[in-house]
């Protein structure tokens, strides 16, 4: 993985046309592309570019929730879907209905993406769909609940929405 240098010691970069980041005591360099796909950052980056912010001044990930290696997990699957078609504003309709169309909606799987959930456990795919819905990630959150319902017998995709969005009040499998 290639570094950069920065007053703090050097970090990784994910990819090129990077953006300095900070966030849960890490630096990281991410591509705007990649930011672009992450809700939570545009409003913070149209504001960089419209005040004329201090260049190479780190953006600050408003996340607390979210830890550095779940970041990264999320911005690999985002890499993966930066050239796709990702229908983001029928995913965010999808998330705001009754979580029974969940499954329904989810974007196709690719072969990358057989890899990429087949590499995480469910608690640790738990954690990457969380912080897919802070980073309002609709495409990743709704494939992830769909991997991670099939993984955990007797729950739904939208029985696992709804543990990460309301905290809780999921029914297990024995009632």
């Amino acid at each position: 993985m290639r570094t950069h240098v920065t007053p703090r010691g050097p970090v990784p970069v994910i990819n090129q046309d990077p953006v300095h980041c900070h966030c849960d005591g890490h630096d990281f360099f991410v591509p705007r592309r990649i930011l672009n796909h992450m809700g939570l950052c545009r409003a913070q980056l149209s504001s960089m570019d419209t005040l004329g912010a201090v260049p190479n001044a780190p953006v600050a990930l408003p996340i607390h929730k979210v830890s550095y290696h779940e970041i990264y997990f999320v911005m690999q699957w985002c890499s993966a879907h930066v050239g796709d078609e990702i229908r983001s504003r029928e995913m965010r309709e999808v998330l705001r209905q009754p979580y029974s169309n969940i499954a329904d909606a989810c974007p196709a799987f690719t072969e990358s993406d057989h890899i990429y959930f087949a590499r995480l456990s469910p608690s640790g795919l738990a954690r990457v769909i969380s912080a897919a819905y802070e980073l309002e990630v609709e495409g990743l959150v709704l494939q992830g609940t769909k991997v991670l319902a099939e993984r955990v017998r007797g729950i739904s995709p939208g029985d696992i929405k709804r543990l990460i969005v309301d905290g809780g009040g999921v029914r297990g499998p024995r009632g």
